[in-house]
């Protein structure tokens, strides 16, 4: 019994536990990639599916694929102008963020983790906040267009109900 305490012993009086776990220095250099990383993602992603939008949207109405609002599922011509302008704005938006973002990479590469993290939150709260102007802006563009019939408003008046 005490042969086998003594193996138990000294086994673990050799084990390295630290060698059991990355090193903290590739792990601080793989969250600064995906901080870095992480700020290209959304734009690139919108500026696919603005793309997705102009070229290859459903030509009809449908509850599965497609920019979807409630004016816009009215009639085929609310749902085309809807995907038309949904694309244009992506695309633009999109980019911008892209091109603006892909700058920034460059820049951020020479950072501090704590300061590369908290100015990546920053660009992506900025990329949420330019996401949500563009859905409202296509959302309050259709709705100023077309009726819920998908018949296109003819006037101010007929929006405000007078």
């Amino acid at each position: 019994m005490d042969f086998q305490i003594e193996n138990i012993k000294q086994i673990m009086d050799e084990l390295d536990f630290a060698a059991l776990f990355p090193k903290l220095e590739s792990l601080l250099d793989w969250a600064a990639g995906f901080a870095r990383g992480a700020i290209l993602v959304g734009p690139v992603i919108m500026l696919i599916f603005g793309l997705i939008y102009l070229f290859a949207a459903p030509k009809e109405a449908n509850y599965s694929a497609g920019y979807r609002c409630r004016w816009g599922m009215g009639s085929v011509q609310a749902w085309q102008f809807m995907q038309r302008l949904a694309g244009i704005v992506w695309v633009s938006v999109g980019g911008a963020l892209t091109l603006g973002m892909a700058v920034l990479w460059v820049l951020y590469a020479k950072l501090p983790l704590d300061q590369l993290l908290s100015k990546s939150v920053i660009c992506l709260l900025w990329q949420a906040g330019s996401m949500l102007i563009a859905i409202l802006a296509i959302n309050i563009a259709v709705f100023c267009r077309y009726d819920l019939n998908g018949n296109r408003r003819s006037s101010v008046k007929e929006i405000i109900g007078l």
